[in-house]
């Protein structure tokens, strides 16, 4: 095991309590897909691990654009529902100026 994979242990188990079995299993369990858009990571990078950041639980594996999406929402579930209606809302119209 080389110094980068160390490293990584040490952060998981640091950061998220998790070991890199248990980040596997999460990974199978999912598919090796982002919980969210269901595609797989680009074989160079490696899904980001979600957590609440409140309560600092993990609740899945996400891909890049996922997880920063989450992030920039602030984790708040009223304006990604917001954010949800928005888009179911205006899925089929073309913008037009009033």
């Amino acid at each position: 095991m080389g110094q980068k994979e160390t490293e990584r242990r040490r952060w998981l188990k640091k950061q998220y309590d998790l070991t890199p079995n248990e980040y596997t299993r999460m990974l199978i369990n999912q598919n090796r897909c982002c919980a969210i858009c269901f595609k797989e990571p680009d074989p160079k990078r490696r899904l980001a691990v979600d957590h609440n950041h409140s309560t600092g639980l993990v609740r899945g594996l996400l891909c890049t654009k996922c997880n920063m999406a989450l992030g920039f929402l602030n984790d708040d579930l009223e304006t990604a529902e917001s954010a949800v209606a928005y888009l179911y809302q205006h899925r089929k119209k073309l913008w037009e100026m009033p």
